[in-house]
């Protein structure tokens, strides 16, 4: 009787300790996961501005020297 009882409470302690350990293991992999997704998608903004510029070179130098000429013209 009483190793069934003992039985019992080391089952439910072996349960509780597993679900623990699973949901502590989905956790620190979902914070994982998403740490990386900020950091990749920090890199896709980067290299689509990298991209942008090289395909607008010539309108962005335009808009530079009109800027510095506009900011000249203010001081």
């Amino acid at each position: 009787m009483f190793d069934e009882v003992l039985w019992w409470i080391g089952l439910i302690v072996c349960a509780f300790g597993g679900a623990i350990g699973l949901a502590l293991m989905a956790w620190l992999t979902g914070n994982a996961w998403m740490d990386a997704s900020r950091k990749w998608r920090g890199i896709f903004k980067a290299e689509k501005d990298i991209v942008n510029y090289r395909n607008n070179r010539a309108d962005f130098e335009k808009w530079k020297k009109e800027k510095e000429e506009a900011d000249d013209e203010t001081d």
